[in-house]
Parts: structure tokens; sequence; C-alpha cells
């Protein structure tokens, strides 16, 4: 129960997030944006490093433990929160949303490219209900109202 909650409490986090930030790029760049968000997550993981033990002694750490950290700190993190922020600067809250949908599909592509991993039916089965999924509420919210619009229907024959 406790985890169904976390994960909740992240969706609402990263939705005002990513509403709380379109309005913000009307006044800042994605750079800045993102310099303050990556800061101010340092700054709230800092605790953490209070707690004994909790973190290993740097000089453990091995090189594919540095290039991970690195590919975090660069990849997932200062890269992916900048092209985030940039296409929502241009676009709809809601369009840029819908590309959360393609991240277990790409993440799959990229393990094949970089670790040869293989996929069986399930992937398939998977990676078709995102696609399916995402095309199916596309298409949809093209012939619905938006919301403050009034709703269409068709007129009765009399």
């Amino acid at each position: 129960m406790r985890g169904d909650f976390l994960i909740l409490v992240a969706v609402f986090s990263w939705a005002a997030y990513t509403i709380g930030s379109k309005e913000l790029l009307s006044r800042y760049d994605p750079m800045t944006l993102t310099t303050w968000a990556l800061v101010s997550g340092t700054i709230m993981c800092l605790p953490a490093a209070l707690i004994p033990n909790a973190i290993p002694p740097l000089r453990s750490l091995t090189l594919p433990v540095w290039g991970g950290i690195l590919y975090l700190a660069v990849g997932t993190s200062l890269i992916a929160y900048s092209l985030w922020l940039y296409a929502l600067r241009r676009l709809e809250a809601s369009k840029v949303a819908i590309t959360t949908n393609a991240q277990p599909v790409l993440t799959s592509v990229l393990s094949w490219i970089v670790f040869g991993e293989r996929f069986g039916p399930a992937f398939f089965l998977g990676a078709a209900l995102i696609l399916f999924g995402v095309s199916w509420v596309e298409t949809r919210r093209n012939g619905a109202a938006r919301i403050g619009e009034p709703a269409k229907f068709p007129r009765a024959a009399v």
C-alpha cells in the first residue's frame, strides 16, 4: 500500500512539475529551469549523505560505477530534462506528456543496440499496446472538445 501511495505521489509531482514548468518557460529559458531543477533535487538528496554508511567512500567506486554516475548525471538528467523543457516551451503540456509512454519502448531498443538484449513475445505485445494506446488517445482527442469549449452534439431529427 505504501508503494502504491509513493507512486501516486510521484505521478502528481511530475504532473505539477510539468504544468508549473510550462508557466515558468514563458519567463526563463529551458537551461535555466533545468539548472534550478537539478540544483534543488541535489539539495533535497543531501540529507541522505548524513546517514552513516549510506554512501560508500568515493575511492571504493570502480570505473564502471563512475561511468554509470556520469551517464545518469549527463544523459538522463541534464540532456533529458533540457529536451523535455525545450519541447514543453514549444508544445502543449498534454502533447509533451504523451512522450513518456515511449520511454519503455525506446529503453528496450537502446538495450538491444547497446547490450544485445533479445526480446520475446511479451515485449512485442507490450510495445504494441503502448503504441496502440498512444495513437488511440491522440485520435480520440482530436475529435473531442477541449476543456472550456462547448461540446458539439449532432442535431436530432425532429
